[in-house]
């Protein structure tokens, strides 16, 4: 092909966004299967001929889809980011049914006490008168 250095890993595919969010990516020519060339229909690669005027004998033609650039430019959906930013977790879980079979263990022996900010010294003074009356009238 002939840009290779713009290819950003070999055998990676490339990808961007387009000005409207659109996602592309980059695919194999399906016409050329990423080679960027055709064999000559005229002659053919196996008995090409000196004088074809479509391949000056060469037996292959530039692919026309891709322009010899062996891939071409889809809009796709995003999956890539998807894919970088799956998350993992600690239940290690293969199929749905194994979610549904599985017993969650909740310790709530360890729950921490309620505490409170003391009253001000009114309010304890009247929690105080209402105590005290509620034990004289009984």
């Amino acid at each position: 092909c002939r840009n290779t250095a713009l290819v950003a890993e070999k055998g990676k595919l490339r990808s961007w966004v387009g000005p409207n969010g659109q996602y592309y990516r980059e695919l194999p020519c399906p016409n050329c299967r990423g080679r960027g060339y055709t064999p000559c229909k005229k002659c053919g690669i196996d008995r090409s001929s000196l004088d074809c005027p479509m391949c000056n004998g060469k037996g292959i033609r530039m692919c026309m889809q891709c322009g010899g650039e062996c891939v071409i430019w889809q809009e796709s959906i995003d999956e890539q980011p998807w894919e970088e930013v799956r998350s993992s977790s600690p239940l290690k879980v293969k199929e749905d049914d194994e979610v549904d079979r599985l017993e969650i263990k909740i310790d709530t022996s360890k729950r921490p006490r309620r505490t409170y900010p003391s009253p001000s010294r009114e309010v304890a003074m009247k929690i105080s008168r209402s105590l005290r009356d509620c034990l004289l009238s009984t």
